[in-house]
């Protein structure tokens, strides 16, 4: 229930007046009270009553007039009781990135930026504009609802909190998660599981028996497919994961990576012959790891990494990769969006879009 949850005192200032202007205590070409008995009605400052104001303006209430005041411009239901759309109500998408302890997964992100830049396309396409944000908190969810009352829908990215998701349909907003899965909206993924399924046969099949992973933020749902993929290509072929072979960078950058291989070197275990990377960017570290204790990609450690980003088409070596379909997962996930809000029907479906294995130097054959 909305009075479980954390609201600013601004919103619910513009709710109140917004609920006045639409049952008709303020009506069209009525001034609103001034700032200062705003504030003194709801026990407010200035700053809080001039929030809630912009959010009225936004909202297509309510337009400043100079020298007069804040006017009631519209109203949002008819005179007849039918629903009657917002004059400006806004055609606006959000694209909502997660948390990041080291703010690594934004927008700067190529495999995100690419996200983005293919779904403003489609957008753009049909009259919608993207907005950006990230999610440090709760709170920032509210403040963005709050900023953006009419938002027309939202994407979802990667690792969202369930408690934003939950807020979300609560608020019955058009909703699809992306590069992750909530079972109460559409989830679109990359095809994680067989992903590395697939560099794990392909490696096994090339002599490789001393296999390690080197996995990113480990309860990301993506992390947790591509481990379950290499387990599974390890035990058909009746091989195990080793304990030391599991490495948990616990981030998804190169530095992690680096952190991580290097540690294993030098804890006197018999390296790997190869490492499978949940991505490029981890995969990168782990070839400045191998390369500064004096070893060889891959005459001496062979490395795979996941989504075939530029880190792999120019790293040294070039690395062999498991390539994303990253233009498909973006049109899907824009497309099921959508769908839900010209038909208002929610279809929690998972789809999962495929990946293909790209082969290149970092691999050697075991004679």
């Amino acid at each position: 229930m909305e009075s479980e949850k954390k609201v600013f005192l601004y919103k619910q200032v513009y709710q109140d007046l917004r609920d006045k202007i639409e049952s008709g205590v303020f009506q069209s070409g009525d001034l609103l009270p001034s700032e200062r008995e705003v504030g003194d009605t709801y026990h407010v400052d200035r700053t809080t009553v001039r929030k809630a104001f912009a959010l009225l303006v936004d909202s297509g209430l309510v337009e400043k007039r100079a020298g007069k005041g804040s006017v009631v411009i519209s109203r949002t239901t008819s005179a007849a009781g039918t629903d009657a759309p917002l004059p400006g109500a806004s055609n606006t998408i959000a694209f909502l990135l997660p948390k990041s302890t080291n703010k690594s997964d934004r927008i700067t992100v190529p495999f995100y930026a690419e996200l983005f830049f293919n779904i403003e396309k489609s957008c753009k396409a049909l009259g919608y504009s993207l907005l950006y944000s990230s999610l440090d908190s709760y709170e920032d969810f509210e403040h963005l609802l709050a900023l953006h009352p009419n938002i027309s829908g939202i994407i979802f990215v990667s690792n969202t909190s369930k408690q934003c998701i939950e807020r979300a349909l609560d608020e019955s907003i058009p909703s699809v998660l992306l590069n992750s899965f909530n079972s109460k909206v559409p989830s679109i993924l990359s095809d994680n599981f067989y992903g590395t399924y697939d560099a794990a046969r392909y490696l096994i099949g090339r002599g490789h028996r001393d296999i390690a992973v080197l996995s990113g933020i480990s309860d990301y749902v993506t992390a947790k497919e591509r481990l379950q993929g290499v387990v599974a290509a390890l035990r058909e072929s009746g091989l195990t994961l080793r304990e030391e072979y599991f490495l948990n960078a616990g981030t998804w950058e190169a530095d992690g990576g680096f952190e991580q291989v290097k540690a294993l070197l030098h804890s006197g275990h018999k390296a790997p012959t190869a490492i499978i990377c949940f991505n490029d960017r981890l995969a990168s570290g782990a070839i400045q790891a191998v390369t500064q204790a004096g070893l060889s990609v891959p005459d001496d450690i062979s490395i795979f990494g996941y989504d075939n980003s530029d880190h792999a088409k120019y790293s040294i070596p070039k690395m062999s990769s498991v390539e994303i379909n990253t233009p498909l997962m973006a049109k899907s996930a824009f497309l099921s969006l959508l769908d839900q809000m010209t038909f208002k029907e929610l279809l929690p479906i998972k789809i999962v879009t495929p990946v293909k294995l790209v082969e290149r130097e970092s691999v050697r054959t075991i004679s």
